[in-house]
């Protein structure tokens, strides 16, 4: 019963932070400066016992020089935690997971690219659909594990909000 209300929670929740990211009225918090070598572990941490119990791994790709980050702490705490938690929702037993952070120079602007990636295949059919609300891919949560399904749709939007506020 704890755990079906803490997902109902959860669901509520992930309801309002969408809403307040459509509607702009999410908080927005004054960039820090992120050293990512320092800053990451603590975000990792927990995915570690789910790791195990799936007996899964997590490689993690991040260059020794990488510059600081500016940017919104949370919302990019939050970015990476939909994304590890997908992840670890549609890799199979022995699968590897990769979390791959680089820095891109270019003479338009700097970017900091930020990718996981998996063993799970996606349809070109359902490609497109992947960031709607409510959308899960058939069949694909092999550990049964639902979800609010509105994840990578909040993780779409805290990006485009963190652009948008990392040009100002």
């Amino acid at each position: 019963m704890e755990a079906k209300c803490d997902r109902e929670l959860g669901l509520i929740n992930d309801l309002l932070d969408l809403q307040r990211l459509e509607s702009s009225s999410y908080p927005i918090i004054t960039p820090d400066a992120l050293l990512l070598q320092h800053w990451l572990p603590s975000v990792i941490e927990p995915f570690q016992i789910r790791l195990q119990e799936h007996q899964q791994t997590l490689q993690i790709n991040l260059p020794s020089n990488l510059l600081s980050l500016f940017s919104d702490g949370i919302s990019l705490k939050r970015i990476l935690v939909e994304l590890l938690n997908n992840a670890c929702k549609y890799t199979p037993v022995g699968d590897k997971i990769v979390l791959t952070i680089r820095h891109n120079s270019s003479k338009a602007a700097a970017k900091t690219i930020i990718t996981t990636s998996n063993s799970a295949n996606i349809s070109v059919t359902e490609l497109p659909r992947i960031f709607e609300k409510f959308y899960r891919l058939p069949n694909a949560d092999i550990w049964n594990q639902g979800g609010s399904r509105l994840g990578l749709s909040i993780v779409q939007k805290l990006a485009e909000q963190l652009q948008v506020n990392n040009k100002c």
